[in-house]
């Protein structure tokens, strides 16, 4: 990475400061509940997906009465994640793995 233009905000990439991403940080919806109205598939299955990362209890809903291949393969994967509400970070506080 080369800094083109040096301002008060940035520092040296030399200084041994670690980066670290803060996007998530500054827009965490921990403790939130979020319904996705057709989530089913598509765009609105990928914001699904965003609102879980970011933290939130996401309800997905659609016309179609049994949810699709799209939905299954999505919630396979968060499934998998390590999410801040998900099972798996509290059975990591809880000491069970």
């Amino acid at each position: 990475m080369h800094v083109v233009a040096k301002t008060d905000g940035l520092r040296s990439v030399s200084s041994g400061v670690k980066a670290k991403a803060t996007l998530w940080d500054e827009f965490a919806l921990r403790d939130r509940v979020g319904l996705v109205s057709g989530a089913n598939r598509g765009l609105r299955l990928e914001m699904a997906l965003v609102l879980i990362e970011a933290g939130t209890q996401v309800y997905c809903v659609d016309v179609p009465a049994e949810p699709g291949e799209e939905w299954q393969a999505v919630a396979d994967h968060v499934r998998q994640m390590d999410v801040e509400n998900g099972e798996k970070k509290k059975r990591k506080r809880r000491g069970k793995e």
